[in-house]
């Protein structure tokens, strides 16, 4: 699985795909009653990551570069390659969500990081 943010190429170990809706749903007085309505106004893609990096300095790393993204609300470029499974072409992208654990293995660098990247 090839995976691109931006400048970076990252290591994937996993991949959730969903759809997210923007909707409103609102209150109507309808045949004698109170009802719900909804109105869909479109759908927006998601998409949850799980990423392995190794031997990889803190200042130059692909999940400090993802954490700092989803701090400051920006955008970043998407792109997926799954082969025949599943691709994705360059899709701009809100970091919404983020999560790091590292591994204490014998003095070794490795981070294990979970991403939500949701289409502008």
């Amino acid at each position: 699985m090839t995976i691109t943010v931006d400048a970076f190429t990252l290591s994937g170990q996993g991949l959730s795909e969903g759809v997210v809706l923007i909707a409103t749903d609102y209150d109507v007085w309808e045949h004698g009653e109170a009802t719900k309505k909804r109105k869909v106004y479109g759908a927006k893609g998601q998409w949850t990551l799980r990423f392995f990096e190794g031997n990889v300095d803190w200042d130059s790393s692909g999940a400090k570069y993802l954490r700092d993204k989803v701090k400051s609300g920006g955008t970043v470029t998407l792109t997926i390659d799954q082969g025949n499974r599943f691709s994705l072409s360059a899709t701009s992208c809100y970091v919404v969500a983020y999560s790091m654990d590292t591994a204490l293995v014998a003095g070794k660098n490795l981070r294990h990081f979970t991403v939500t990247f949701r289409e502008v």
